[in-house]
């Protein structure tokens, strides 16, 4: 396990000692942050009803990135901290690998996927607030190393990355037949004009001879 992570853990984790008040903050937020997510996504559905669609957008983009890190977690197989006993679960959580941590894939990913909303920045700095304090209520409580939430904050940026590659992929394509058609077009233009001076060329004109 490498020396970094743990001396970042043994730095920012309640260990066995926690603050009672602290810990309580952390608990509550490690519980309820996923459904002040879902709350602050179904206010922007609601207010601001244009953005439906892209709100769709990042609820399945954070759909792919639950599906896309337990894939990862159970190829890697990095344990909890609580299950090499590090720390005790200080919130309840299941005993399977931990990296990348899926609070922290599917928050980013949904805070990176709005960052790229023109109309919805404002939306991805809060989801994005609502996702560092998450990450840190984790580690608090022991269920993740702070590697864990940078591997999920990773996956986050590389599928709101994606998207962004593929929407100017799309627009770069959407704009290629347009082009490939102007010349066409203007040949056409152009040839058409010719035609018509040579038909008024050839055409006898009143007066003459």
């Amino acid at each position: 396990m490498n020396s970094l992570n743990l001396a970042l853990f043994d730095a920012l984790a309640a260990g066995f000692s926690p603050s009672p008040t602290l810990l309580w903050f952390a608990s509550a937020i490690a519980r309820g942050s996923s459904w002040a997510c879902a709350a602050i996504l179904a206010w922007v559905a609601w207010r601001r009803p244009a953005q439906c669609i892209s709100v769709l957008a990042v609820l399945a983009a954070g759909g792919a990135a639950s599906l896309i890190s337990h894939e990862i977690a159970a190829s890697v197989g990095m344990p909890h901290p609580f299950m090499v006993g590090l720390s005790p679960a200080h919130v309840p959580h299941g005993a399977r690998a931990g990296l990348p941590s899926t609070h922290a894939s599917v928050m980013f990913t949904m805070a990176f996927m709005l960052l790229l909303q023109r109309g919805l920045r404002d939306v991805g700095l809060l989801v994005l607030a609502v996702a560092s304090v998450t990450a840190w209520s984790r580690i608090y409580a022991g269920i993740h190393f702070p590697f864990d939430i940078a591997a999920g904050a990773l996956l986050g940026a590389c599928i709101a990355g994606a998207r962004l590659a593929l929407h100017a992929a799309g627009r770069k394509f959407a704009r290629a037949p347009t082009a490939a058609l102007a010349w066409p077009l203007r040949a056409l233009a152009a040839g058409t004009a010719g035609l018509r001076w040579c038909w008024c060329s050839a055409l006898p004109r009143h007066g003459s001879g």
